[in-house]
């Protein structure tokens, strides 16, 4: 059985509020670092032979 995930790049990824403790507006993350890491588990999770897709922009809102 081959599973399937639905992915959306972390362009615009940021803490824009504090919800819990683990979530402080002081502890931004690096855009470019993000991104490396994003597509470093993407590449892991095809590796393991998951297959994915890219959501649109639009369709991230909804989900």
């Amino acid at each position: 059985m081959t599973s399937h995930v639905l992915m959306c790049e972390p362009l615009h990824f940021t803490i824009a509020y504090e919800i819990n403790p683990w979530m402080r507006r002081a502890d931004q993350v690096s855009g470019p670092r993000i991104l490396e890491q994003w597509r470093a588990l993407k590449g892991a999770l095809l590796n393991l032979g998951l297959t994915s897709s890219a959501s649109p922009r639009a369709l991230m809102f909804l989900i």
